[in-house]
């Protein structure tokens, strides 16, 4: 089954998690962190090289970020970006930690 991302033959296909699962709801309202996964697992049984990126300083623990590289590790993704939130307006939520 063919689909515009595979039509187009990308050298890295990337879908980002955004956040630990936690945070999900509150950070990505119509976004799901299992869903997200599944994108990855299926573009990375497809042949594709697969890069997810994460965001860190909106209240994030230790362990969930732990857990968060764990399972895009099992998903198979080869390349993972960690970048510091940036509130972007005084509507989205506030930094928690630098």
């Amino acid at each position: 089954m063919s689909t515009p991302c595979s039509d187009a033959g990308p050298d890295i296909f990337n879908h980002n998690v955004e956040t630990v699962e936690r945070l999900q709801k509150p950070v990505r309202m119509q976004a799901r962190y299992d869903r997200s996964r599944t994108v990855l697992r299926h573009a990375t049984a497809r042949g594709f090289t697969t890069k997810t990126g994460i965001m860190l300083g909106l209240g994030e623990r230790q362990e969930e970020i732990e857990q968060t590289l764990r399972d895009v590790v099992a998903d198979g993704v080869q390349i993972l970006t960690i970048g510091q939130y940036l509130q972007p307006t005084a509507q989205h939520l506030p930094v928690e930690r630098w």
